[in-house]
Formats: structure tokens, C-alpha cells, sequence
């Protein structure tokens, strides 16, 4: 359950620390066509799970994640 707790903090906390990044950078979402969204959105959630879970399986050993 830790590793769970763990996993889920650090990619919170990854992707609230990536989102001024992706808009220096330019990585938005803009609305359009289907998207239902009003303003432009930061793209960087699968970058953040990645580094959530990277962090998680570095912290816990490799096979803490198996």
C-alpha cells in the first residue's frame, strides 16, 4: 500500500510541478474541433506518471513495481 501512496504523491507532484514548464514550452492542449475544453491546457500527464513512477521504482528498488 505504500508503494501505491507513494506512487500516486509523486506523480502529483510531478505533473503540478510540470505545468509551468509546458506552458514556457509551449506543450499545450489547444481547444478546437472536439475538444471540449475552454482555454489552452498544459500536455504533460504522461510525462508526469512516467517521472511518478520512475521516482517510485527508484526509490523502492526496480521490482517494487512488478
Amino acid at each position: 500500500m505504500l508503494i501505491v501512496l507513494c506512487s500516486f504523491s509523486f506523480t502529483v507532484l510531478a505533473t503540478v510541478a510540470l505545468r509551468p514548464t509546458a506552458r514556457k514550452l509551449g506543450l499545450l492542449d489547444y481547444p478546437g474541433g472536439r475538444k471540449t475544453h475552454k482555454r489552452p491546457t498544459p500536455a504533460v500527464g504522461g510525462l508526469g506518471i512516467y517521472t511518478g513512477l520512475l521516482l517510485t521504482a527508484v526509490l523502492f528498488g526496480g521490482n517494487a513495481l512488478l
